[in-house]
């Protein structure tokens, strides 16, 4: 039988205002290197504040990553595992975005500190301990106060749930006849075509509440990381081992809980996924950013 297609992406905020020290930033750049493993991350490019996109180059080591993320002008440094200037591949596929404030402060340890960290990649069942390993290793040095992994079968939506602008989803291939003639109505049943696992209502959404997200979650995932402070506002620790919904619970770095929904990561059309995303979405309603439960809207409307 062959092996399911997965997608993967994940996001936390930065609230250690010493990653701009070098030892530091190394660590931080070898738990993200472990978390796009077996991918090599091979490649870079910049977004700049005025929103430009630089051409590919190949990663020379930390020092040159420091030296470019550290650029007065540079809102977004992302590492892949291929010549972003290149056509794309597929498999295995990983990439990083190590995104900045692009407004200068008035202290310097804050106008060099990280904003967010992001995750995106093809994820087979076999390298799922590795990027979670490597994920949690990132949250703990950068003090994330919370983060998620959101798993899907298009690549397309496991990037949309990275950012607050929908993206649209792969179309399967217009229905054609043995002798490569068009069905009729195929391209119109493939224009109105909607993705099962399509969250891009939600990403709509977040625009609104952008500002309150890491302070709150953003939603809920497959897996869910909470910092310190949230694991308190859920009732401790102790609370959430007992009572938390989910397929395990894991304590990590200083405080911290990751919580993972099934077994093995799914889309969220599985039965279990289903269930249990409406389930944990109760007990994390009182981290959650200020927007009606998504998941309870969803099977409402359904």
């Amino acid at each position: 039988m062959k092996e399911q297609t997965l997608f993967a992406s994940a996001m936390f905020n930065c609230r250690n205002s010493h990653l701009a020290e070098s030892m530091s930033l190394t660590a931080l750049l070898d738990a993200i290197a472990a978390a796009a493993a077996p991918a090599r991350l091979t490649h870079s490019f910049t977004v700049t504040t005025s929103g430009g996109v630089g051409r590919g180059k190949p990663l020379q080591g930390h020092n040159e990553i420091a030296r470019r993320l550290y650029r007065r002008t540079t809102e977004e440094l992302c590492l892949v595992s291929q010549d972003p200037d290149a056509p794309v591949r597929t498999d295995p596929y990983a990439a990083v975005s190590l995104g900045r404030s692009p407004k200068p402060s008035e202290r310097q340890d804050e106008d060099r500190m990280l904003r967010t960290v992001s995750f995106e990649r093809m994820l087979k069942p076999s390298d799922t301990a590795a990027f979670l390993a490597g994920l949690k290793l990132a949250f703990s040095l950068v003090d994330a106060p919370s983060g998620y992994v959101h798993v899907t079968t298009d690549v397309m939506l496991a990037a949309s749930e990275l950012g607050f602008q929908a993206m649209a989803p792969h179309r399967p291939p217009p229905a054609t006849r043995p002798d490569g003639t068009l069905f009729p109505d195929s391209s119109r049943a493939r224009l109105e075509w909607k993705h099962a696992e399509d969250t891009n209502d939600r990403v709509r959404q977040l625009e609104n509440v952008r500002s309150a997200i890491g302070a709150r979650l953003r939603g809920t995932y497959w897996a869910t990381l909470l910092g310190r402070e949230m694991v308190a506002e859920l009732g401790g620790a102790e609370r959430i081992f007992r009572e938390a919904p989910v397929h395990s619970v894991e304590s990590f770095g200083d405080g911290a809980l990751y919580l993972q929904l099934t077994p093995e990561p799914e889309p969220i059309t599985t039965p279990a996924m289903q269930t249990g995303l409406l389930a944990l979405e109760q007990f994390l309603r009182p981290v959650l950013v200020p927007l009606p439960l998504y998941w309870a809207t969803r099977a409402a409307e359904a």
